[in-house]
């Protein structure tokens, strides 16, 4: 688009508006630029997931009462590596929390996760972009008088 002197798409676009809308005068026409933003919603939504066969198992033994990893492992039968990956899945999840002895007890969280069935709830960062109007170049406000 080939762009006319100032004065011309002024009166180019006073002309055009007066087309439109008979009615009004037009009392004077401005130029306009318009700032381009780009926006991004954060949002926190909490997603449902699943603790692991063997983290439910370990979990319901430390609601019993407080255990050493050594000693849930050799309760369930378990090899110590298999007890210290479930243990780490629960302290990361904030589903049991480890005393100075090193036992492990089930924290109000780990409590409501067996009552929902193995089912935890945690939080997560989502980025939606905002949808946006894009006006065309060259875009003009009018000043209506009645």
């Amino acid at each position: 688009m080939v762009m006319n002197e100032p004065e011309n798409e002024v009166r180019i676009a006073a002309a055009r508006a007066q087309r439109r809308f008979p009615d009004y005068a037009v009392a004077a026409a401005y130029p306009v630029g318009w700032p381009v933003y780009a926006v991004r919603l954060a949002l926190t939504v909490y997603a449902a997931g699943d603790i692991s066969t063997v983290a439910s198992f370990v979990l319901r033994l430390a609601g019993v009462q407080p255990m050493a990893p050594a000693e849930l492992g050799r309760l369930l039968g378990l090899p110590d590596q298999f007890v210290a990956g479930a243990a780490a899945e629960l302290l990361q999840k904030e589903l049991a929390a480890q005393r100075p002895d090193l036992k492990l007890e089930i924290t109000e969280r780990g409590r409501q996760a067996l009552a929902d069935g193995g089912r935890t709830w945690s939080p997560q960062r989502k980025y939606v972009p905002a949808p946006s109007v894009r006006l065309p170049a060259g875009s003009w406000t009018l000043a209506w008088t009645i």
